[in-house]
């Protein structure tokens, strides 16, 4: 019995192992550094997401599956509550990811805007050969809604690059150096 139960969890070890972004199988496809000094920057509304144009060097027909990784740099704070919060329950409003314009997520976001790295698959048609982009964010709310709005923070390399783009007095997502947000393509061919 006692060998059946260690069985038994390897299996399952390797099953969920299987899935996770570091699973061999992915090709990652990014344009940041992954190392050194990281830092984060803030999305705190529906009308400042966080954008990334990565390049597909190859046809998406060849691609068999696809996914979105990014990485929280910090647990989301509640700018009413004044308070960082980690919990499953708070009445955040939804999380709104896209793929070239079409949304892949729109779902409550306590799950997906946790400290720590996330994984998102969809469908690989949704990609095109060249610039794809990748766009996170707020899903807008009713004020009836009970939902809030927080700040997500994204991790991104700490570039000289993205320390001009903080000084500046006003910006847009399109001015913004996306290739320093940690926001990857996942594929399997």
């Amino acid at each position: 019995m006692r060998t059946m139960l260690m069985l038994m969890a390897a299996t399952a070890f390797l099953v969920a192992g299987a899935a996770e972004p570091d699973d061999p199988s992915w090709q990652r496809i990014a344009s940041d550094q992954a190392g050194g000094t990281s830092t984060w920057v803030m999305t705190s509304g529906v009308y400042n997401p966080q954008r990334k144009k990565l390049e597909l060097e190859v046809a998406p027909a060849e691609v068999k599956k696809a996914a979105v990784e990014y990485e929280i740099a910090v647990t989301p704070y509640d700018p009413k509550l004044k308070s960082h919060i980690a919990s499953p329950d708070h009445p955040w409003g939804n999380f709104l990811v896209k793929v070239n314009g079409v949304v892949i997520l729109d779902a409550p976001a306590a799950s997906y805007i946790s400290k720590g790295l996330h994984k998102i698959e969809f469908k690989p048609e949704l990609l095109k050969e060249g610039t794809n982009v990748i766009e996170l964010g707020w899903q807008k709310i009713e004020p009836s809604s009970g939902k809030v709005y927080g700040y997500i923070y994204f991790k991104a390399d700490d570039t000289e690059r993205l320390r001009a783009w903080r000084k500046l007095p006003k910006y847009t997502p399109e001015q913004f150096p996306n290739d320093d947000l940690y926001i990857r393509l996942l594929v399997r061919l």
